[in-house]
């Protein structure tokens, strides 16, 4: 396989390159030749914008935590009109396999230059290498694991146990919040952070950050006869996604304007009140998701689920459905999860987007049951846990991980796939529990992604 100078190498070998450390070993230097240290290779990012978020390097003894971007030539920056995306605005350092070609810095879109540009040179001949071992790659390989050398039963009670350290961790996690938020604004953010799912939680996290939960009783008490319009309007306008926040986006129906309309009218309102400063459309994930995942459903999904709980706090209605240790867990189980399930009629029944774009069919659930159990066992339970632990209520935490204990398992995906391959030799039947699924998932963030089996060998020999 011949490669061309200046060719794109395909991008599963450069993150490969970038998350093996390939790259320590060839003593990296800044174009002005100060030696950079890489401390995190951050993770990798499938979806637009930068190849790698949250990296950590070290530079003339200084941290350095952002974005990276790797390219074969300095001058894709500009062909892939990167200095035209806010998206990169965060990247710190730009990795080129290659000699430089440009002679001035790199600029982002906000006209600062990327701060650590950094050259190297990597052999035709190992570059050839490299991409043979990569064509060789092709098919998953099954993983020795520490976990086989169990019987079946103990490989489940590790497990198991595994899952209550995640879930414990997450109450802690809480705790911690405790020192600067309210209960109800981390439950709040708990919940915002589910809805922006993978590819949008940065946002939605800095949405409720900017419209606290306190903030929203408050508007929404002011006025309830608009109470639904009004917490619409503020979640679009701050999230900076109204159409008159966006000159390129052009409604395609004169019969959906009165709703947008209303929206907007309702936003002139509040901004002329209260002068609240909107975040950049470009901070939205948009790229890569089907129209009923779009941020603009999940936030009027948002709202209608908030409008359940501006009249007596988050906290309170969560304690209600969840905290009663009298109830049955069962019957709790499905409390919570019709708490956070939610339809809607007319505009968004069949839109997906503020300029009149339509499904191909209507869709009123703007909030389903499998994104309600996600909720409910990675931000109810261990809110809740938190707070139970806080107030010293044992019997509401009981009653809580009696819950945890039987709560059915969530929707699976490739990660936990993966676990019950490698854990299990593929009997998915046996991770029959959201906590089974949970301690997988607990195994392979804290040892398996990492290859840390001794690390793992260690904490079994603890159970």
């Amino acid at each position: 396989m011949e490669i061309q100078d200046r060719s794109p190498l395909p991008e599963k070998v450069i993150f490969q390159l970038w998350e093996d450390r390939y790259f320590d070993s060839k003593h990296l230097l800044t174009k002005t030749g100060h030696p950079v240290q890489i401390i995190s290779t951050g993770q990798c990012n499938s979806d637009a914008g930068p190849d790698f978020k949250n990296i950590t390097i070290r530079v003339n003894d200084v941290l350095l935590q952002g974005d990276l971007e790797i390219h074969r030539q300095d001058s894709d920056w500009y062909q892939h009109a990167h200095h035209h995306d806010s998206a990169y605005n965060n990247v710190i350092m730009h990795l080129v396999i290659g000699a430089p070609t440009l002679t001035e810095p790199i600029l982002r879109l906000n006209q600062t230059p990327v701060p650590v540009e950094v050259y190297i040179d990597i052999p035709d001949s190992e570059l050839q290498e490299l991409l043979h071992e990569n064509s060789l790659q092709q098919t998953p390989t099954e993983t020795w694991c520490t976990l086989q050398e169990h019987s079946i039963d103990d490989r489940l009670k590790i497990i198991e146990f595994a899952g209550q350290i995640r879930i414990q961790q997450k109450a802690e996690r809480f705790l911690e919040g405790r020192e600067h938020a309210s209960w109800n604004q981390l439950l709040y953010i708990g919940i915002m952070d589910a809805l922006g799912y993978s590819k949008n939680q940065t946002a939605f996290r800095k949405l409720a950050n900017l419209l606290p939960f306190e903030a929203i009783s408050r508007y929404v008490h002011e006025s309830p006869n608009e109470s639904l319009l009004l917490l619409q309007a503020l979640f679009f306008g701050i999230a900076g996604l109204l159409p008159s926040q966006d000159p390129r986006l052009f409604i395609q129906d004169s019969a959906d304007t009165q709703y947008i309309d209303r929206l907007e009218q309702a936003w002139i309102d509040i901004k002329r009140l209260h002068g609240v400063t909107p975040m950049r459309k470009e901070e939205w994930q948009f790229f890569r998701l089907r129209p009923t995942n779009f941020p603009s459903r999940r936030l009027v999904g948002a709202s209608l689920l908030l409008m359940k709980f501006v009249e007596h706090g988050i906290l309170e209605t969560l304690l209600t459905v969840a905290g009663d240790p009298s109830k049955k867990p069962r019957d709790s189980i499905k409390a919570c999860e019709q708490l956070f399930i939610c339809q809607i009629n007319g505009y968004w029944a069949e839109h997906y987007q503020l300029d009149g774009s339509k499904l191909t069919s209507p869709q009123p659930t703007l909030i389903g049951a499998s994104r309600a159990r996600d909720i409910v066992v990675n931000v109810v339970l261990p809110g809740l846990m938190a707070y139970a632990q806080e107030v010293k209520n044992s019997a509401m935490r009981a009653q809580l991980q009696r819950i945890y204990f039987q709560y059915p398992k969530l929707s699976s995906y490739s990660v936990i796939e993966q676990m019950i391959r490698q854990c299990l030799s593929g009997e998915s039947k046996l991770i029959n529990s959201a906590q089974r699924q949970q301690g997988l998932l607990h195994l392979y963030y804290v040892y398996c992604r990492r290859f840390e089996c001794d690390r793992c060998i260690e904490f079994v020999a603890k159970i």
